[in-house]
């Protein structure tokens, strides 16, 4: 089974939050194979440059950072490219106004729906849609 996960779930491996501790707890009790895609990668370099803009982080913290980042990524994940396919079925998924997802999230569920994949996640209203068009979640700590 192959769990992807989002930036939610990526972030605390390497930014310490509330999560950390969870997300290290799930990956210790359960050895899965984990899949980190190319948007995630782009999301979460996102996330670490606004922490430098934020002064969070200085230069030199946000590239380290990000070079842990990278060879985790390589060395311990599987990749997963975007393809037109999943825009495609993400702007299906952000027009069901039901499901109330942001384009970024509903390129994460469209990935893990086209895959058969488990969405790993914090983020409770993309958790609550993946639910929604019964894809498995995980929610570590839960």
């Amino acid at each position: 089974m192959a769990f992807y996960l989002d930036t939610s779930a990526v972030g605390p491996f390497f930014i310490p939050d509330v999560h950390s501790t969870a997300v290290e707890a799930w990956l210790r009790t359960v050895r899965p194979r984990l899949v980190v895609g190319s948007f995630t990668a782009a999301e979460f370099s996102s996330v670490v440059s606004r922490a430098l803009r934020m002064k969070m982080r200085n230069a030199a913290e946000a590239a380290a950072i990000l070079i842990e980042f990278d060879q985790w990524r390589a060395q311990s994940t599987a990749g997963r490219p975007l393809a037109d396919a999943d825009v495609n079925r993400a702007t299906l998924l952000i027009r069901d106004f039901r499901l109330k997802l942001r384009a970024p999230d509903a390129l994460h569920l469209a990935m893990v729906v086209a895959d058969g994949s488990t969405l790993v996640t914090f983020d409770d209203r993309l958790a609550e849609a993946a639910r929604a068009v019964s894809c498995p979640v995980v929610i570590p700590g839960e």
